[in-house]
């Protein structure tokens, strides 16, 4: 299952103009590909891949198709590339994102998952750093979550790091644990891009 906290990732095919601390908005273009890998770091191992596919517009919402071993679903973001689930004709936005992103800006939001999992976060721009993807450097603005999660009458903590790149358009890399009620580490997962194929 994806982290609620991302519902994967951010999107983009255009070029992004950006000062050193603040990145705008980016637009989408249909037909890219980007292909993550799913590692379960508790066993060190690779348990998942999850290949999304940007097919258009619907609903003025983009929409995505994704492929893993699961099998394949569809999922949506609005104009500002935030995860939207839709249920019986209502839209729940988890606002990951406020653009331009900013260094050091900081804000809060929840969301309920299918399965009644609600989670509140803060969300913290805390800086861009460099990391290497397919042998060549790239910027990425690094985004810190810390919250907790909720169900059934009981919550626990939920932290969680993301390096975004603004240049490709997505999130590079993603590690994020989720703690039980006594405080013992649940899970922890590591996610990251290992394939990029831009839309025509």
């Amino acid at each position: 299952m994806r982290p609620l906290h991302l519902l994967l990732p951010l999107l983009m095919c255009a070029p992004l103009a950006y000062a050193a601390d603040s990145f705008n908005r980016p637009v989408l273009k249909p037909g890219t590909v980007f292909e993550t890998r799913h590692t379960d770091m508790q066993q060190q191992k690779e348990v998942d891949r999850w290949k999304d596919t940007l097919v258009g517009m619907e609903g003025g919402l983009y929409k995505f198709e994704s492929r893993s071993a699961d099998g394949s679903s569809t999922f949506y973001r609005n104009e500002n590339l935030n995860p939207v689930r839709l249920s019986k004709g209502s839209k729940e936005v988890r606002e990951l994102y406020r653009w331009p992103l900013v260094v050091g800006a900081s804000h809060s939001y929840s969301a309920t998952s299918r399965s009644g999992m609600r989670v509140d976060m803060q969300v913290t721009i805390a800086g861009v750093e460099t990391l290497t993807f397919q042998g060549k450097p790239v910027t990425v603005t690094r985004h810190e979550y810390t919250g907790t999660w909720t169900q059934n009458g009981q919550s626990g903590k939920r932290v969680a790091t993301d390096w975004l790149s603004p240049e490709l358009g997505w999130v590079v890399r993603s590690e994020y644990k989720e703690f039980t009620p006594s405080g013992e580490v649940g899970s922890w997962w590591l996610d990251e891009l290992v394939d990029y194929r831009p839309g025509q």
